[in-house]
C-alpha cells in the first residue's frame, strides 16, 4: 500500500483527516485526481468532492471507487467466442461472433458514467464484462428507481433493435470494469439476419422483461433485509468479487428507498453474518445464508436468466 506521504507527492491525497488512510475512506474533499497501478490490488478510479450529481437532484453517486485491477481498457483477448467475458457474445455461434467482432470496440465502464439519458438517441450497445450497469426511471417529483441491473449476462440499448431510437431510462455504471460496445446500428443489421443473435437476444429480452416485473414486485411487497439481499446476490452474479463498492445513498436510490431504511438492513444482515459493510463497501460473508435471507424474486429471476 502506498504511504500517505508518498500519496502526497504525488498529488493523490490532501490535508484532510479523512484521506490520512485512503484504504478505509471514500469521503474525501480532496480536489480532482485520477491514476491506475496503487498497490495492494486496488485502482483508484476518481474523486472530487464528496458527491457528485448526474443529471438529477436525487441520483447521489460515491465521490471514489475502488475495485479490482483488472479493468480492461487496453485490446482484449477476444478473438473467439469462447474468450468473450460477456455471456451473449459467448453464446453467439463463432461465425456471427467473427462477424461481429471487427466493430466490437473495448469500452472502459467508468464508475458513475451515464452511458444514456432518459429520451437520449441510443448510438451504441454496450456488453458489459465484469461491470455493472443500472438501469433506472425517474419520476416528475425527481425521485429514481431501479428497474433493472445490466451486467455480463446481458446488453444495453436493446430495445433499439426493437425500432425504439431513444432510452427510455437512465443507464448509469453502477460497478466499474471493462466490456465492449457497438454501434446499435450495426447490432440491429446483424440482428435483423434473424439467425444466431437474434434468439440469444430474444431470449436475454425474455429474461429482463422478467426481471423488471419481478422487481417492481419486490419494492412494493418486500421487506427491507429480503429486497436489499436480493440486489446484493444480482451484483455478486456479475462481477467476479465478493466485495462490492457502493454507498448507502446509492443503494436507497436503486431500492427506492432511504438510506436510513438501507442502513437499519445492512446492520441487520450484517449482525446475522451475512456481510460486512464499512463506509462504503459491502463484503459477502455468507452468500449460501444470504440467498436464504433473499425473497423469492431472486431465485425467480435466476431461473430465466440462467
Amino acid at each position: 500500500m502506498l504511504g500517505f506521504a508518498r500519496l502526497k507527492e504525488l498529488g493523490l491525497a490532501c490535508d484532510s483527516n479523512l484521506c490520512a488512510e485512503v484504504y478505509e475512506s471514500v469521503d474525501c474533499n480532496c480536489s480532482d485526481y485520477r491514476t491506475q497501478g496503487l498497490r495492494g490490488g486496488f485502482v483508484l478510479l476518481e474523486s472530487n468532492t464528496r458527491h457528485r450529481e448526474l443529471h438529477s437532484q436525487h441520483l447521489l453517486v460515491p465521490a471514489a471507487v475502488f475495485t479490482h485491477t483488472d479493468l480492461q481498457e487496453g485490446p482484449m483477448s477476444t478473438t473467439s467466442r469462447s474468450t468473450a467475458k460477456n455471456r451473449l457474445l459467448a453464446a453467439l455461434p463463432e461465425r456471427e461472433y467473427q462477424r461481429l467482432l471487427p466493430h466490437l470496440e473495448p469500452f472502459l465502464f467508468d464508475h458513475a458514467r451515464v452511458l444514456y439519458e432518459i429520451d437520449e438517441t441510443i448510438n451504441y450497445c454496450y456488453f458489459p464484462h465484469d461491470a455493472v450497469v443500472s438501469l433506472v426511471t425517474q419520476m416528475e417529483d425527481g425521485k429514481i428507481v431501479e428497474v433493472a441491473l445490466v451486467g455480463n449476462d446481458g446488453v444495453t440499448g436493446l430495445v433499439f433493435l426493437l425500432g425504439q431510437k431513444k432510452s427510455a431510462e437512465r443507464a448509469i455504471v453502477q460497478i466499474p470494469n471493462g466490456g465492449m460496445r457497438i454501434k446499435a446500428d450495426v447490432l440491429l443489421k446483424e440482428f435483423m439476419r434473424g439467425e444466431g443473435l437474434h434468439a440469444v437476444l430474444l431470449r436475454y429480452l425474455n429474461s429482463l422483461l422478467r426481471q423488471v416485473a419481478q422487481t417492481a414486485a419486490c419494492n412494493a411487497s418486500h421487506t427491507i433485509e429480503e429486497r436489499l439481499s436480493r440486489w446484493l446476490l444480482m451484483c455478486h452474479d456479475r462481477v467476479e468479487s465478493d466485495q462490492i463498492n457502493l454507498t448507502q445513498e446509492f443503494i436507497a436510490e436503486m431500492l427506492g428507498t432511504r438510506r436510513a431504511t438501507v442502513n437499519v438492513g445492512a446492520i441487520n444482515l450484517q449482525s446475522a453474518g451475512l456481510i460486512k459493510y464499512n463506509r462504503g463497501r459491502i463484503q459477502i460473508i455468507d452468500r449460501p445464508s444470504l440467498e436464504e435471507s433473499a425473497c423469492e424474486c431472486y431465485e425467480a429471476v435466476r431461473r430465466v436468466t440462467d
